[in-house]
């Protein structure tokens, strides 16, 4: 009788999802359906709202790259709704929902990422146990971690190793020419549906370092003009078979806005050595200096490399220099953090010199990226390049291993946090079927509290797009919700954040100008964790001063208003 030989890299697999599911996903594998591996917020309600609009829009003909399901209508092109995930997570979602689909994805993603590492490291190293350790440290980067609280864009970093993997097995003669191109082009659409600003960073990562190597690489300059117009080619039939999605995103109607992040979105330059909250080991001692560059936002601090891991990939690098793998793995840790680190050099919050960045970072492209979010790419740099080491010979072999697993010890996620537990806030008018007894079928709605403050667009997710969303959180606020020509509107926009200052004229042009059917207030405690749950009173005071009267039902008052968008 024959054995079974289970292939490595799915043994490597299965040991990364089993680690998440044991270390972050308990609360999450008890009530799949109810709990998700994140911080149960209105960020990743958007993604969940994501999921659930593209096998919508698919099944129901309508465009889907605009969604007439929310007032004013949203560019679902220009903004992270991960069309990759929605639509092959699409039979999941349809039939155990949105927050099961969530978890699936937050649950898989990471561990998906530690196996294409693993690939890439076998493929360099020749070697098992050196490329399970690389899978291991790209798996649980502490970019990858911080992000699972709540943006699937940025922790699916899948793909960016298996591009890796395709250049260097091209490189080698390993594919032809034109299988290397289809196989790119498909990869570079799958990414493109993950997040355009991810991959608008690896081609600017990937161009960079390709040039770089053509300068410095005599070697190379010969086989790099080539490779690029192989990857070029790639680029251009995966724009193509993308046409309609890369139109909307980059000139379709209804923009969201785009934030500068060149400063805002900045990596600290003690971010890599400084654990922040997100990491168990040191959070206490180094707090008083994280916070600085924390701000309050754990998920875009999530740059932490560690001292152990950072002094062993010197060392390799210094050691191994006359390598040509050892240069290429430094040019693109070294331009990644270049990257990340943003317009201008921040060190414990301050802000200090211009960096190379300050030249590009007033660009469209480069202005609406967030900086920090390309340390991701160095993490796999460092990830690889301790492969190599673990994979030398010599002597003192173990020291090097030890180094290592104290290294990824250093990276273990601080599980106290409830940033990777959140419980859906949906009152049980939308968990049921009840809500069609009061919401008819197409009404446009206003849900309370207003915008990020509440989880709406999960309640829409949950009904199957059963009613529309009005100014549903899917984008950053804008300026001007009316692009300057409504200031009333403006004013009353102002006002639903801030209830207390509402007033009846400013609500009455609301209502009247977004034809609102329904307004809901959510009865329990918001989404939103940094909501005082009083918000819910001071929502219902104001509305009944304002002479509105609700029903009660499913755990959410329910005000019709006598004709469509009208007050009394």
């Amino acid at each position: 009788m024959s054995r079974v030989r289970i292939p490595p890299g799915l043994i490597a697999f299965g040991i990364y999802l089993g680690t998440l599911a044991l270390v972050l996903g308990r609360p999450m594998l008890l009530h799949p359906r109810h709990v998700c591996l994140c911080n149960g917020d209105s960020d990743p309600a958007i993604t969940m709202w994501s999921l659930r609009w593209w096998p919508w829009a698919v099944a129901h003909g309508a465009n889907p790259f605009v969604s007439h399901a929310v007032v004013p209508a949203f560019n679902t092109a220009a903004a992270t709704t991960v069309p990759t995930a929605g639509l092959v997570l699409a039979p999941l979602t349809l039939t155990l929902g949105p927050v099961f689909a969530y978890n699936v994805v937050a649950l898989v993603g990471p561990a998906i990422g530690g196996y294409t590492a693993f690939r890439l490291a076998r493929r360099v190293t020749g070697a098992t146990a050196p490329a399970f350790a690389a899978g291991y440290l790209y798996a649980f980067a502490t970019t990858v971690v911080a992000h699972l609280t709540s943006l699937p864009h940025v922790f699916l970093a899948f793909l960016f190793p298996l591009m890796a993997e395709l250049v260097i097995v091209r490189v080698a003669g390993g594919v032809r020419r034109r299988t290397f191109i289809a196989a790119l082009a498909l990869v570079l659409v799958l990414q493109l549906g993950i997040s355009t600003e991810m991959l608008f960073d690896t081609v600017v990562i990937g161009a960079i370092v390709l040039i770089t190597l053509m300068v410095a690489e005599p070697a190379l300059r010969r086989r790099i003009p080539v490779l690029l117009g192989e990857i070029g080619l790639a680029g251009a039939i995966a724009a193509a078979v993308a046409s309609p999605f890369l139109y909307y995103a980059l000139t379709g109607p209804f923009p969201p806005k785009r934030a500068d992040m060149p400063n805002s979105g900045a990596l600290d330059a003690l971010n890599p050595v400084i654990p922040t909250g997100v990491t168990h080991l040191g959070r206490h001692y180094f707090a008083a200096v994280s916070r600085r560059f924390e701000l309050g936002n754990l998920t875009e601090a999530g740059g932490y490399i560690g001292i152990v891991l950072l002094v062993a990939y010197a060392t390799f690098t210094i050691s191994q220099w006359r390598r040509l793998a050892t240069r290429v793995l430094f040019y693109v840790f070294a331009v990644s953090l270049v990257l990340a680190l943003g317009a201008h050099l921040f060190v414990a919050g301050m802000r200090t010199i211009p960096m190379p960045y300050d030249v590009v970072a007033r660009l469209p492209l480069f202005r609406s990226a967030v900086p920090s979010r390309a340390v991701v790419f160095a993490e796999l740099a460092v990830a690889l390049a301790l492969a190599v080491w673990l994979a030398g010979r010599g002597r003192r072999r173990w020291l090097r291993w030890g180094v290592v697993a104290v290294g990824a010890g250093m990276l273990f996620p601080n599980t106290a946090l409830p940033v990777w537990r959140g419980r859906e806030r949906v009152p049980a008018l939308f968990a049921s079927r009840a809500y069609h007894r009061y919401i008819a079928k197409g009404a446009t709605v206003l849900a309370l509290p207003f915008a990020h403050q509440d989880n709406a667009t999960l309640w829409q997710a949950k009904t199957g797009m059963y009613f529309k969303l009005s100014d549903a959180y899917l984008r950053f606020a804008p300026t001007s919700y009316s692009h300057g020509k409504d200031p009333a509107l403006d004013a009353a926009v102002g006002q639903l954040l801030s209830p207390s200052t509402l007033n009846r004229a400013h609500l009455a042009h609301y209502l009247r100008v977004r034809h609102i059917d329904t307004i809901v207030l959510d009865a329990g405690r918001p989404s939103g964790y940094n909501d005082p749950p009083a918000v819910v009173y001071v929502w219902w005071s104001t509305l009944r001063r304002l002479g509105l009267r609700p029903s009660l039902a499913g755990g959410a008052f329910i005000y019709h208003l006598p004709a469509r968008g009208r007050l009394r």
